[in-house]
C-alpha cells in the first residue's frame, strides 16, 4: 500500500487498456532479479508477467504505451505485493524523454497501436519493424467475468548505476476478463537484449485478457528504495 506520507502528483483518466496476463519461466526471473534484490512471485511454478497497452491523455496529449510487468516481492518468502518494471514503450517522443529524463523509468519510442472495442489487439513498432503484437482472434462474446479491479501498490525500477528506485501506483477499473485461446496470436520479435528477449527467453505464455474501457491510473513522483 502506499504510505500516507506520498502523494500522487498525477492521475489520468479515463484510459483505455489492454492486458495480457501471463507466466514465464520462475528461474530465468529469478537470476534476472536478483542483481536487484527483488524476488518474482511463484505462481504455481511460475513467474507471473503481463503485457499492458493504453491509450489516454496527459494535459491533453495524447499518448499511448504498452509496459511489461513481472509481480514481485522484496523476500523469497515474503508477499509479492509490488511489481517491476523490466521495460516500456510511449508513442509520444515528449512523454517518453519525460519519462527517462524525470522519473527514470524505462521507456523507450515507439509507435504504437491499440484497437477500438470490441476488438482486442495491440501492437508496437519501433524502427518501422512490429516488434510486438497480441490479438484476440476469437469471436466477440461475453467476458468469464465482470468486475471492478483495483492494484495499488510500489513499481520498482530497473536500477541507474548505484541508484535502487521506485513509484507508487494506482491502477482501477471495471474489468471484462476473457481465456487466452490457442487461436489468439502473439508475436515478439526482440531487438536485442532488451525486455522483448526477456520474454521470448524466458517462455512467456498467455494466460488472460482483461479489457478497461475506462481506467484510472494515478502515480506518485520516483522515490529511493
Amino acid at each position: 500500500m502506499k504510505p500516507p506520507d506520498i502523494a500522487y502528483i498525477a492521475t489520468i483518466a479515463p484510459v483505455r487498456e489492454l492486458i495480457l496476463a501471463g507466466s514465464a519461466d520462475l528461474a530465468y526471473w529469478r537470476q534476472r532479479l536478483a542483481a536487484v534484490g527483488l524476488f518474482p512471485h511463484d505462481d504455481s511454478g511460475r513467474a507471473a508477467v503481463s503485457i499492458s497497452a493504453i491509450a489516454g491523455r496527459f494535459r491533453g496529449l495524447p499518448f499511448r504505451e504498452v509496459s511489461v510487468a513481472v509481480v514481485v516481492g522484496e523476500r523469497d518468502d515474503g508477499p509479492a505485493d509490488a511489481i517491476y518494471l523490466a521495460g516500456a514503450f510511449n508513442s509520444s517522443r515528449l512523454l517518453a524523454w519525460a519519462e527517462r529524463a524525470f522519473f527514470r523509468t524505462p521507456y523507450q519510442l515507439a509507435d504504437i497501436r491499440l484497437s477500438e472495442p470490441p476488438a482486442v489487439a495491440a501492437a508496437v513498432t519501433v524502427a518501422g519493424q512490429v516488434v510486438y503484437r497480441a490479438e484476440r482472434r476469437a469471436a466477440p462474446s461475453e467476458p468469464l467475468r465482470r468486475e471492478a479491479q483495483t492494484w495499488e501498490g510500489r513499481i520498482f525500477l530497473p536500477p541507474h548505476g548505484a541508484r535502487r528506485e521506485l513509484f507508487y501506483a494506482r491502477l482501477a477499473g471495471p474489468t471484462d476478463v476473457y481465456p487466452y485461446d490457442p487461436a489468439d496470436t502473439l508475436t515478439i520479435r526482440p531487438q536485442g537484449d532488451d525486455v522483448l528477449y526477456w520474454l521470448v527467453e524466458s517462455g512467456f505464455a498467455g494466460h488472460e485478457w482483461r479489457v478497461r474501457a475506462a481506467a484510472v491510473h494515478a502515480r506518485s513522483r520516483t522515490h529511493p528504495r
